[in-house]
């Protein structure tokens, strides 16, 4: 599962990336410690979600063409107002996971290790930004999602 800060690097490349940023750019843009930005570009390079390439001995950092990537990348630039990273971060991606069917807030509890007070949460918070409905009692994704 990917850290908040990974989220927050795909998003940011995703949306003012373009074809690639220079790494410590991004510890700027984002107000992150070069190190700590080494390290989570590092992961998501490990993972294949980014490539990282030096140049004139700096690297720069962007998104690699795999799948995920680039699913991740459509759903920040058609949505650009919903900050993802803090949204499906931790437990809320497996919660999103298990909504490929409708499901009630007592089923998603069994499958995802939270209280179900949490479960409530999230799903308020996904269903402020449309990505789920809630119909009697069952939760789903809309359609756009």
């Amino acid at each position: 599962m990917l850290s908040e800060p990974e989220l927050t690097v795909l998003s940011y490349l995703s949306t003012e990336g373009g074809d690639g940023v220079v790494q410590r750019g991004l510890a700027d843009a984002l107000e992150w410690d070069p190190s700590h930005t080494s390290r989570v570009v590092s992961n998501l390079a490990e993972l294949g979600l980014v490539t990282r390439e030096q140049q004139h001995g700096r690297y720069r950092v962007s998104l690699s063409n795999a799948e995920p990537t680039e699913r991740f990348a459509d759903l920040a630039r058609e949505f650009p107002h919903v900050d993802f990273a803090d949204l499906i971060a931790g437990s809320t991606i497996q919660l999103l996971y298990h909504l490929d069917t409708e499901r009630t807030a007592a089923e998603l509890t069994d499958w995802i290790d939270v209280s179900r007070a949490t479960v409530y949460r999230r799903l308020k918070q996904l269903g402020n930004v449309g990505i789920v409905t809630k119909r009697d009692s069952r939760f789903a994704l809309t359609s756009q999602f």
